[in-house]
């Protein structure tokens, strides 16, 4: 789904929502199944949250990078200072179309509309420009090369400049964030769905909450603490074939409940305008030694 490049499209949004809304039971309560019940509200601090990893170019300058995925909790501070997301003024001359900050709710399906309201789960819905400046106003930026800056180039093969895919493979070790292809059901991922290990009932799949499946982090010690790399819903990553606008073609990593086996590989990245938005798609920020 592409989000609205002028004021007009987004004006549908109320209408929409609604629409949507009532079509998946996210409006009024009507009988129907339970509505899936959300954890209790959790404090973020937006800068504990990064962990230091190993940079296996300079082992003294470390990466800092998310322990998990932006929250739907810590994105809403960031609607709340920004008027709501219609306060977009200094973003990248590539992101002057993006006219609100705020998630896109026509995207939401069945398994995402349940957990819209869920502080703890992971903020979905939101194209490439919402996260950069997520990332920018938390004082971080959206993971991509060491140091900062555009990540591998599209179609090229996956390098140790590009912090997102080196916290994934702890250096290049692994396949998977939790290692190789037999533990990727430690991730909430189609592989879990198949082991019956997912921390839901067989026959389902749900986002989670970041780090509900604690062994979905690395076995090593340099880079553990670093969660759902692998899995729950896809990474944006300031990585893209140009830097003009809306249809510039930008990475989103990992693989999301929906995706499993090579799909959900460190090394993978697949593209889409930076004006797209989907119901598994989230993100997480970086940042600089300190």
């Amino acid at each position: 789904m592409i989000k609205g490049r002028s004021g007009g499209s987004w004006g549908l949004r109320a209408t929409m929502a609604l629409a949507v809304a009532a079509s998946l039971g996210c409006g009024p309560p009507t009988p129907g199944p339970t509505p899936v019940e959300c954890e209790p509200a959790m404090e973020y601090g937006d800068v504990s949250t990064l962990v230091s990893v190993r940079n296996p170019l300079e082992p003294t300058q470390p990466i800092r990078i998310d322990a998990t995925e932006v929250t739907q909790g810590q994105y809403q501070r960031f609607l709340e200072a920004t008027n709501g997301g219609t306060e977009v003024s200094g973003q990248p001359t590539y992101c002057a179309w993006n006219t609100t900050y705020a998630p896109a709710t026509e995207c939401f399906g069945p398994r995402v509309a349940e957990i819209r309201s869920c502080d703890v789960r992971p903020q979905t819905c939101v194209d490439w420009c919402d996260a950069y400046m997520y990332c920018q106003w938390v004082g971080k930026r959206l993971c991509g090369r060491i140091r900062g800056g555009e990540g591998h180039p599209l179609g090229s093969a996956v390098t140790l400049n590009d912090e997102w895919y080196v916290a994934c493979s702890s250096g290049q070790q692994y396949a998977y964030s939790p290692g190789n292809s037999d533990e990727a059901y430690k991730c909430n991922t189609l592989d879990c769905f198949a082991a019956q290990s997912c921390p839901y009932s067989p026959g389902q799949t749900r986002i989670l909450p970041p780090g509900s499946m604690p062994d979905c982090q690395s076995p090593s010690d340099n880079y553990h603490g670093v969660y759902d790399l692998t899995g729950n819903v896809w990474e944006w990553t300031n990585a893209c074939d140009a830097y003009d606008g809306t249809d510039d073609d930008c990475a989103f990593r990992g693989g999301s409940i929906s995706h499993g086996g090579t799909s959900v590989r460190c090394d993978l990245a697949l593209s889409r305008p930076r004006s797209s938005i989907d119901g598994d798609t989230g993100f997480r920020c970086c940042a600089d030694p300190e």
